[in-house]
């Protein structure tokens, strides 16, 4: 569970993304330990690494059209893969890393936000221009 699988055999955890994923997890852990260490220890550590970089790499080959339509709607959009618009192979290692970190910053985004309300309330006192939690 420290590297954030959900079960105890981490192959379970592979079938969606299957070996694609298995890759970028090593690509990930090898190439940009700093994106890695975020979801260990560091800001994004709330999100099990594991699952997410699986779930993320499922995610950009569903959108890359490089995994099955799992839907009527996916089969529809699915007539021309945009996986064609990557002239270099090495271009879907830089969505890899792109999404990791936007993920990990989406996380420490929601994290102050749920932060700034409870520090609100904390500092209000009710008397204007002190800090209050109402939207206005």
């Amino acid at each position: 569970s420290r590297l954030g699988f959900q079960q105890p055999d981490p192959v379970t955890d592979f079938r969606s993304g299957g070996v694609l994923s298995l890759a970028m997890m090593v690509y990930m852990v090898e190439s940009q330990p700093d994106i890695c260490q975020r979801f260990f220890t560091g800001d994004a550590s709330v999100l099990p690494f594991g699952i997410t970089c699986i779930n993320v790499t499922d995610m950009i080959a569903k959108f890359l059209m490089l995994a099955k339509a799992t839907d009527r709607m996916d089969a529809l959009l699915s007539q021309k893969p945009f996986w064609r618009m990557f002239a270099d192979p090495n271009a879907i290692l830089a969505v890899q890393e792109l999404a990791m970190t936007m993920l990990a910053d989406v996380v420490v985004e929601l994290s102050r936000e749920r932060k700034v309300p409870s520090l609100a309330k904390q500092y209000s006192n009710g008397t204007p221009g002190e800090p209050s939690d109402k939207v206005r």
